[in-house]
């Protein structure tokens, strides 16, 4: 068997909640499409997500219409679309270089993937046998490409009822990934799972139960897809775009760091593809936004330090608890600076600073201490004398319970966080109903003087826009329905 090709419905969880600690948001499958040439070393899955019945919870919600998002892989060229508008994403997409390798490790993650990488020259499988909920299973494990343990739970019947692997987080530490196959049919004498159902887990003992996944401490349903049509050695079309190749060939992701300074003592950092802020007090900094992960918070941490010198970074700003806005916070912790963010992200944070790092150990890991936090309940100022820093919780929105929006009054700069994602206008973007709007009526009711709008979620180069861009396009994004 060289290739397959499936489909089939569900839903899709990811990994945002309303409220730290609580469940991930979810997006309803509407259609998925999945095809793995083993062969050629090619992929490409397509999804298309609409709302699903809780409203609350970050990603792309609350949803008005759907939104469609590939990842492709060939050899060693990955792109994707992230995929707010069209329901036929553009081919081409964009370049994704840094997912190559990911990619290809989650061919490794499909049945009949395994059995190629259990296969191969330098895998050197061992085998175990293990009895879970009753049942016997023989666990074959291996090293795939070298670097990554991958562990499948084969049955009675000689059938794969589990992948299991563990992974770094930046912010959660160790994480478990299962997948569960069942349901098992014949398609042209090859069997074919018909139930998919993809778990993370962190902050647990493992192995999870087999019927884990809804209400089991620390584990998140990422995927439960039931599918309902296969086809086995069917000839693919995964091209490489030659827009992608060249792009490839010239290394370009157009993601390093980038300052503009946007008032004396203030800028705006741009770093993998996020923006934070570094404004100066009269001896200390603060920055505005951990995002990403380790790397992105060092090189934010030594930009600031060179924008601001002899001052320590005494305090980092987290507008919520949200993975992409969060992932860097253990870095400056590890640093020395003090977490500014909303009262009920701090039980949460204390939890999961707590978590094993043993597969990438960071900072923070290799010479632990506690975190530091200053919160926040509606609105707290912090000030110097001279300059001050405004922070609000954004009230009404069904983004994140805890969202702070940050606000420089003399300088008459917002940072709304997720407030107002820049990115996501454009043509035929259907998403994040009722946030521009609801930021407009939040900044009306704390009578902020707003000239210029930072947003994390921008385009490349475009650092700030002002407030009357910013309004604009939100009530032209009302008028039109969207």
């Amino acid at each position: 068997m060289n290739s397959i090709q499936y489909s089939g419905t569900g839903f899709d969880g990811y990994n945002y909640s309303c409220r730290p600690g609580g469940p991930w948001s979810r997006f309803k499958l509407t259609s998925y499409f999945r095809v793995l040439d083993y062969e050629k070393g090619a992929s490409q899955e397509v999804a298309k997500w609409t709302q699903y019945d809780k409203v609350c919870g970050a990603g792309f919600q609350p949803i008005m219409g759907s939104l469609t998002d590939m990842a492709s892989l060939n050899g060693d060229f990955a792109w994707s679309y992230g995929g707010q508008g069209p329901d036929n994403p553009p081919a081409e997409g964009s370049p994704t270089p840094g997912a190559v390798e990911g990619l290809k490790f989650e061919m490794a993650l499909t049945p009949y993937g395994w059995v190629k990488a259990a296969l191969a020259a330098n895998a050197n499988p061992t085998t175990e046998t293990t009895t879970i909920e009753g049942q016997q299973m023989t666990v074959v494990s291996f090293l795939w490409n070298g670097k990554r343990k991958v562990s499948g739970y084969v049955d009675a019947r000689n059938l794969l009822a589990r992948i299991e692997y563990w992974n770094n987080n930046d912010m959660l530490g160790d994480v478990d990934l299962v997948t569960n196959y069942s349901g098992y049919k014949d398609f042209a004498g090859v069997k074919v799972p018909m139930k998919i159902v993809r778990m993370e887990c962190s902050g647990k003992d493992f192995p999870v139960k087999f019927s884990a996944g809804e209400g089991l401490p620390g584990c998140q349903p990422r995927l439960d897809l039931t599918v309902a049509d296969v086809q086995i050695n069917m000839p693919t079309h995964i091209d490489v775009p030659e827009s992608i190749r060249q792009a490839g060939q010239a290394g370009a992701e157009g993601r390093g760091l980038q300052t503009q300074k946007l008032a004396d003592g203030v800028w705006v950092i741009m770093a993998g593809g996020t923006q934070s802020m570094a404004v100066e007090f009269h001896d200390y900094s603060v920055v505005i936004e951990a995002s990403g992960n380790e790397a992105r918070s060092l090189a934010v941490i030594g930009e600031t330090k060179r924008l601001i010198p002899n001052k320590p970074v005494k305090y980092v700003v987290n507008t919520h608890h949200h993975l992409d806005h969060s992932g860097g916070l253990r870095t400056f912790v590890a640093d020395g600076s003090t977490i500014i963010t909303h009262e009920m992200n701090k039980p949460f944070y204390e939890q999961i600073f707590q978590y094993p790092h043993t597969i990438k150990p960071d900072k923070l890991a290799l010479n632990p201490k506690p975190a530091v936090f200053l919160t926040v309940k509606d609105t707290y100022v912090l000030s110097d004398g001279s300059r001050s820093m405004q922070f609000d919780r954004q009230q009404g929105q069904e983004h994140d319970d805890g969202l702070l929006l940050v606000y420089l009054p003399k300088e008459k700069i917002l940072f709304p966080s997720d407030g107002f994602m820049l990115n996501h206008f454009h043509p035929g973007v259907r998403t994040t109903v009722g946030m521009g709007q609801n930021l407009l009526d939040n900044i009306q009711r704390l009578k902020m003087d707003v000239q210029q709008v930072v947003p994390v979620h921008t385009f490349p180069g475009v650092y700030a826009v002002s407030f009357a861009d910013a309004k604009k396009r939100i009530l032209e994004r009302n008028g039109d329905g969207n």
